[in-house]
């Protein structure tokens, strides 16, 4: 979703696996310590934008599926005395069968309350 490790977005590096650290590669061949350590230095200073774009394409994310999901809704208002029927999944016993019913009612809606 974010494009990036969360290991890199925590750590600042990425991830070399144990296998690969024993096969002779020329990641290894060619490694300088004083090179490393700079570009490493110049890596930390960069993962704080790293972080902020995976923050941002997240909430990019989030919102993109909160309009999809209210898209979706549709708007009910109730009025007093209305009959309405009351999904009961949750209290079903385990021993019913699947052809129970799974709504309870109908009740009369007694009080509107208006956000």
């Amino acid at each position: 979703m974010t494009g990036e490790a969360p290991f890199s977005l925590v750590y600042g590096t990425k991830v070399v696996l144990p296998i690969k650290v024993g096969l002779s590669a020329y990641k290894r061949i060619g490694f300088e310590e004083e090179r490393n350590e700079q570009r490493l230095k110049e890596y930390l200073n960069f993962v704080d934008e790293l972080r902020d774009e995976a923050l941002y394409k997240t909430l990019k994310y989030k919102q993109l599926m909160g309009r999809t999901y209210n898209r979706r809704v549709k708007n009910r208002q109730f009025h007093s005395w209305d009959l309405v029927l009351r999904l009961c999944l949750a209290s079903q016993d385990k021993e019913q069968s699947k052809l129970s019913p799974k709504w309870a009612g109908p009740y009369p809606v007694k009080r509107v309350y208006y956000v």
